[in-house]
């Protein structure tokens, strides 16, 4: 009985371990996209205040400030230029001048597959 009670806990100890593992080598390389987003916002000084993902849609809307309307769209065109990204959308609604005289925007796109040519 207690052998039965070792064996199960050793194969429910798998069983996340698994789980772990695929998560950290799963589809998607979240830390080296994330470092690129940050460097392309940092080029930009563009400073990103909120993110939300969908990952099972590969979906990702952003929140973010710039210094001026021509930062926030040089941001919008690097991040258009990424091939790991699609349908980058900036609406025209969602940009706003802030109280200090920043330039507050929302903007959306969708994160490619891994392979190579982007499919």
């Amino acid at each position: 009985a207690e052998l039965e009670k070792l064996e199960k806990k050793a194969k429910e100890f798998n069983t996340l371990v698994g789980a772990v593992e695929s998560t950290r080598t799963g589809d998607r390389n979240w830390y080296a996209f994330l470092a690129n987003l940050k460097n392309l916002a940092r080029n930009e000084n563009i400073t990103i205040t909120r993110m939300e993902v969908d990952a099972k849609e590969s979906a990702v809307t952003l929140g973010a400030e710039g210094n001026s309307h021509g930062a926030v769209i040089e941001f919008k065109n690097k991040l258009a230029e990424e091939k790991s990204l699609e349908n980058v959308d900036l609406p025209l609604g969602r940009i706003a001048v802030t109280e200090n005289g920043r330039v507050s925007f929302s903007l959306s796109f969708k994160i490619r597959g891994d392979r190579e040519d982007g499919q």
